[in-house]
């Protein structure tokens, strides 16, 4: 009974909460979900972050991440000046895969991209 689309169409609400329409549209196929990552390592004055396809995450009490697996992840350098945040790549090749615990996490955003010839 649990794999009845209305059913698990009303679960999926709760467990995923926020990242519901983002974890639709990867469902459905036509979509993919990117995470931007900001860690709490830091290099000479610049947060250490990261970008890459999600292909794993676990959700926690009050609908925190927990833990994050992306994979095609670019490395990147977040500075903070009184001028504004400036992004700075750090790698022309991305690192095949990657997964975050909560405790390395400072910050999450997600995107979803839609796939070429997605209907939208």
């Amino acid at each position: 009974m649990a794999r009845l689309p209305w059913l698990r169409d009303r679960w999926d609400a709760i467990a995923f909460g926020w990242l519901h329409p983002a974890v639709t549209a990867a469902q459905r196929g036509d979509a993919w979900i990117i995470a931007f990552v900001v860690t709490k390592t830091e290099h000479e004055g610049a947060t250490v972050g990261y970008q890459g396809i999600v292909d794993q995450l676990a959700l926690g009490d009050h609908q925190t991440i927990t833990m994050l697996a992306l994979s095609r992840v670019d490395r990147f350098l977040l500075k903070v000046t009184a001028r504004g945040v400036s992004r700075v790549d750090q790698t022309p090749e991305p690192i095949a895969q990657m997964q975050f615990h909560r405790d390395e996490i400072a910050n999450v955003a997600i995107e979803v991209i839609e796939k070429p010839g997605a209907d939208g």
